[in-house]
C-alpha cells in the first residue's frame, strides 16, 4: 500500500468518524429533550441516560475523527 493510499484511507476514517459522531450526538440531544414526555420516573431517567451515553459516545467518535493525524 502507498503512501498515497494510506493517507486517503485515514482521510475517510477521519471523515466517517466525524459523520457518526454528529449523527449519535444530534440523536443523544434528541433523547435528553425527551425526558419530559415519559408520565414516570423510570422513563424520564432510562431517556436521560440514553441521551447522555449517545451525546458522549457522539462527541468522543468526533473529536476523535477532528484530531486524529491523517
Amino acid at each position: 500500500m502507498s503512501k498515497e493510499e494510506s493517507s486517503s484511507k485515514k482521510k475517510l476514517e477521519s471523515q466517517s468518524l466525524k459523520l457518526m459522531g454528529i449523527f449519535l450526538g444530534v440523536f443523544g440531544i434528541i433523547m435528553i429533550v425527551a425526558v419530559i414526555f415519559p408520565e414516570n420516573l423510570e422513563g424520564k431517567i432510562t431517556n436521560l441516560i440514553t441521551g447522555l451515553v449517545l451525546l458522549g459516545v457522539g462527541i468522543g467518535a468526533f473529536f476523535k475523527g477532528k484530531f486524529s493525524k491523517s
